[in-house]
């Protein structure tokens, strides 16, 4: 059978395109990173699980909830963290529901209420995303304000 450069049939002796790399070998091993790497998965953190539930505060209070009561049993950190997004996720909850009574005041109200509604989101968006990095760099973060009502 002849074949011409672009159509190059297994066992012909041509080169085969190795989407993984070139120059490696293929001795029928394959791992899921690919053929004939001998390659052991990267390390994870073991705080990136405990992260989860402080960015889950950028959603609403019901992620960091459901994140504690899915996880607390699995170690005391995960209690430890899930408290504490829960209970950042609370103060902020408490935050918004004052900032929008504000809206009942006439005339004013509404731009100190829409205001103050959109900084207490930036501070959370703040928060989460810096609580999540120092999870996942140190193990543990305690946000500042917080009211502590789940203990």
């Amino acid at each position: 059978m002849t074949s011409t450069p672009d159509q190059s049939q297994p066992g012909d002796g041509a080169q085969q395109h190795n989407p993984y790399g070139a120059g490696q070998q293929n001795n029928g091993q394959q791992n899921a990173y690919g053929a004939g790497q001998q390659q052991q998965p990267p390390a994870m953190n073991p705080n990136t699980s405990l992260m989860w539930g402080h960015l889950l505060n950028i959603v609403s209070v019901i992620g960091p909830l459901v994140y504690w009561l899915a996880t607390r049993e699995q170690s005391e950190a995960h209690d430890r963290e899930g408290k504490e997004a829960l209970n950042w996720g609370i103060t902020v909850a408490i935050a918004s529901i004052a900032c929008s009574l504000l809206y009942i005041i006439p005339f004013i109200g509404g731009v100190i209420g829409g205001t103050l509604m959109g900084a207490v989101g930036l501070v959370n968006l703040i928060f989460a995303i810096y609580a999540a990095v120092e999870t996942s760099h140190k193990g543990g973060y305690r946000y500042p304000f917080t009211l502590n009502l789940v203990k």
